[in-house]
């Protein structure tokens, strides 16, 4: 099971707006509300956190406060924020973050642990000869380009 390690995501830990995020339990024990999961091994906790530091952690707040803007606002509210005035902005701030994490070596942000005895459990996901709808039109016939017309 692999996870970003705490302090790499581009989320706040609690919205903005409305009710928090359902976080990871402290202190690392688990990394996830899936049920099976396993607790982190002793040895392992200590390392559950990012030890690198942004250079301008006001930018990955600015990025954090868009996304809960315009992503986890509670039903029925309002973005006080309009996308169309500041896609730029959020993704430069997007590039910005992946850039700053790729930066350093994976294993200082991304963590994983052995689930132990896994066994995939079907359904667990849909079949696979079973087409999912958004990939139907891809197995139509591509167009003809269109001739260009003469001036």
């Amino acid at each position: 099971m692999g996870v970003w390690k705490d302090g790499v995501q581009s989320w706040n830990a609690v919205k903005i707006f409305g009710t928090p995020n359902k976080n990871n339990p402290l202190p690392y024990k688990k990394w996830s509300g899936w049920k099976h999961e396993p607790d982190t091994p002793k040895n392992q906790i200590k390392d559950c956190k990012i030890k690198w530091k942004y250079d301008r952690p006001e930018l990955l707040q600015r990025l954090r406060d868009i996304k809960d803007n315009l992503k986890y606002l509670p039903k029925g509210q309002k973005s006080t924020i309009d996308p169309d005035k500041i896609r730029e902005e959020f993704t430069w701030l997007q590039y910005r973050h992946l850039r700053e994490v790729f930066k350093h070596p994976l294993e200082e942000s991304f963590q994983i642990k052995k689930v132990p005895n896994y066994k995939w459990e079907y359904p667990h996901c849909e079949p696979l000869w079973v087409p999912r709808l958004d990939q139907k039109a891809k197995w139509a016939p591509f167009m003809d380009h269109p001739e260009q017309l003469e001036d």
